[in-house]
């Protein structure tokens, strides 16, 4: 993740968030690959309806750093995306291994 990236991560509690949501999205994540989860969990991170505190932080991130909502919101995304992985038994350094 970019120095940006963790900047967004901390200041949301985004992998807190994503380790609460991952255990409620993992039934719908069995048996998709790698590809498939990351791809669901970026949807998934650009359609959620964020408590108002929480927008409102994403919001502020987004102006002060110049960038579109989407941007943090692919954050969120990351975060979910490797809390799924984890949860299906998938690490990082095996998915490395698979691309070699």
């Amino acid at each position: 993740m970019t120095e940006l990236g963790e900047k967004v991560s901390k200041s949301n509690n985004a992998k807190e968030w994503a380790i609460k949501v991952a255990k409620e999205l993992f039934e719908e994540t069995e048996g998709k690959d790698a590809f498939e989860i990351q791809e669901f969990s970026f949807g998934h991170a650009q359609d959620f309806d964020p408590e108002e505190s929480l927008l409102k932080k994403m919001r502020s991130i987004a102006y002060d750093s110049g960038v579109k909502l989407d941007k943090i919101r692919e954050v969120f995304g990351v975060e979910l995306r490797d809390q799924l992985l984890k949860l299906h038994g998938v690490e990082s350094s095996q998915l490395d291994n698979q691309s070699e």
